[in-house]
């Protein structure tokens, strides 16, 4: 995960993905699951970052309590990381 200071007032996502964590069913379902997990996690985020998501090892189906979880702790690492440059 990376985010950037955009200099805006919202906060953009990407999701990617890569060939080696399934095919294009899996891939795709991964990208969804992400992108949800943010919709439901952005109120609690700070405004005005670029994120980009790719996971890097296919991974165990989570609940969404467990990607929830995961990509908070994630975001928060990322951003906070971003305001000490």
């Amino acid at each position: 995960m990376f985010a950037r200071s955009n200099g805006k007032i919202v906060n953009r996502l990407g999701a990617g993905s890569t060939k080696r964590l399934g095919n294009a069913v899996e891939r795709n379902r991964q990208k969804r699951l992400v992108r949800e997990a943010y919709r439901l996690l952005k109120h609690d985020l700070p405004l005005g970052y670029d994120i980009v998501i790719v996971p890097r090892v296919p991974w165990h189906d989570p609940t969404r309590e467990e990607l929830m979880n995961d990509l908070r702790s994630a975001l928060w690492k990322a951003v906070s990381k971003e305001d000490t440059r």
